[in-house]
């Protein structure tokens, strides 16, 4: 009897194996992963079509912009953490993408964007912005200045 359990466990329970297509598709997201993480678009841009249906697509569309941060434009950034909230690594992107911000010093941009992150980069730039930024009753808040 335990045999046949044992049997019965292994054909209904144990995994399918991976279908070819997802073989293949495996193999050509490492590849286009590291493009996307070394900026390469040239390389990644093949790669892109074929695993549009993959179910780590999102994550390309990630290590790309992450690796290309400061040039990207600000509206590219914040579609993708609109569409991609609930990726893991969305909030990695906001966080990279206001120390970007940071460093160019676009204040407004930072304080239109800002979502609660709680990482002391993310707050430092926010308080800068606060404080830097060019509305004064904004800044008399934050430095409790009257």
């Amino acid at each position: 009897m335990s045999r046949l359990l044992a049997a019965f466990l292994v054909f209904y329970v144990a995994p399918a194996p991976a279908s070819p297509s997802l073989t293949a598709q495996r193999a050509q997201f490492k590849k286009a992963w590291a493009a996307a993480q070394n900026g390469d678009l040239a390389t990644l841009t093949p790669y892109l079509g074929k695993l549009a249906n993959y179910p780590l697509y999102p994550y390309l569309r990630y290590a790309y912009l992450d690796s290309t941060l400061a040039q990207q434009p600000d509206d590219t950034i914040k579609a993708f953490l609109q569409q991609q909230w609930a990726l893991p690594l969305a909030n990695d992107l906001a966080t990279d993408w206001l120390q970007v911000l940071a460093k160019r010093q676009d204040w407004q941009t930072i304080l239109d964007n800002y979502q609660d992150q709680t990482d002391t980069a993310s707050r430092c730039a926010v308080a800068s912005a606060h404080l830097a930024g060019t509305d004064d009753r904004d800044r008399e808040v934050w430095t409790g200045v009257a």
